[in-house]
């Protein structure tokens, strides 16, 4: 018997979507264990409390879901005689509902799941990236197969193929893990952030007082350790400026400069590009057709909520 059942639900659709939201799904694993080159533990926490709202698929994602049918194409063109199905809904384990996965194709007659990936990143130059190790995991400890096959189209047009198999003491971890992100997610625990919440934190903390919090001193340790690490930071900056000049200076007129220990530098221009100076032809518009140049104006204004800008300064201010 299997240990999970299948709830049939289009990829991509509202019904989908928000059927992934009542669980962990693979992906969601790869931020609790940290391993997401696109989202943080934190970010994923103040998804599943409703306090952020994260911005709609970017064009390599769409680019990804293009591009899969050709990659399951060539799978098949390699392994004669069998074909793949396209899966059209969410795994989740009978006995804990919350842990589910989408899968991209299920070879037919078999229980087999062939995942696909398509991607220019060099992580992939060393083998299969972790973040893509963790879903495949979470995809095995729900269906409860041994092992999968993950099926990617890489940068060059280089089609590549591997088996993952079951690591079960990395399943066990992960699904402690998981139980640990749904208990905090039940008792608004936030987990720990990082550097690349800025823009998550912002939403869950908008500017709503002007007044100024007090810093202990814990918090003015950090400013310390901050203030040395922006000074390390601007003298790294202008060694690098000073080694890269230094190596512009040897390129001269030419394009570029190769070295003898296989490394290559090029200092081309860009192509020359067009701009039309919209003030100006606003100008022009305002002296010849001040109506039509006012009802547009009207008409193209929206207002934009500002964002919250961090900026660190050490002399004490006035009045605070």
């Amino acid at each position: 018997m299997r240990q999970y059942e299948f709830v049939a639900a289009p990829q991509g659709s509202e019904p989908w979507l928000e059927l992934r939201k009542t669980g962990i799904t693979a992906t969601d694993m790869t931020a609790i264990m940290g391993v997401s080159p696109w989202k943080t533990a934190f970010a994923l926490y103040a998804e599943k409390t409703g306090q952020f709202q994260p911005e709609p698929v970017g064009e390599a994602a769409h680019r990804g879901l293009i591009l899969e049918d050709a990659v399951a194409t060539w799978w098949e063109s390699q392994h004669e005689g069998k074909k793949l199905r396209r899966s059209n809904g969410v795994l989740r384990l009978k006995d804990v509902p919350w842990a589910m996965c989408s899968i991209d194709r299920m070879v037919q007659g078999e229980d087999h799941i062939v995942e696909i990936k398509t991607s220019a990143s060099p992580l992939w130059r060393i083998g299969i990236p972790e973040f893509v190790q963790v879903q495949c995991q979470w995809q095995l400890l729900i269906s409860g197969f041994e092992e999968m096959t993950v099926a990617a189209l890489l940068g060059g047009l280089v089609f590549r193929e591997e088996t993952v198999k079951a690591d079960r003491n990395l399943q066990t971890e992960m699904f402690r893990k998981a139980e640990l992100f749904l208990k905090a997610v039940e008792t608004r625990t936030a987990p720990a952030l990082d550097g690349r919440d800025s823009d998550v934190l912002a939403a869950v903390k908008p500017h709503s007082s002007e007044e100024w919090a007090t810093a202990d001193t814990g918090i003015d340790r950090v400013a310390a350790m901050y203030s040395q690490a922006l000074y390390e930071s601007r003298l790294l900056d202008e060694q690098i400026s000073n080694l890269a000049i230094s190596i512009k200076e040897a390129i001269g007129e030419r394009q570029g400069i190769v070295g003898n220990t296989g490394w290559i530098a090029t200092w081309r221009a860009n192509k020359s590009s067009q701009r039309t100076d919209w003030k100006a032809v606003a100008e022009v518009l305002k002296s010849v057709a001040p109506e039509t140049y006012e009802a547009s104006v009207l008409a193209h204004t929206n207002e934009r909520e500002g964002s919250r800008v961090f900026k660190y300064r050490e002399d004490q201010l006035d009045g605070v």
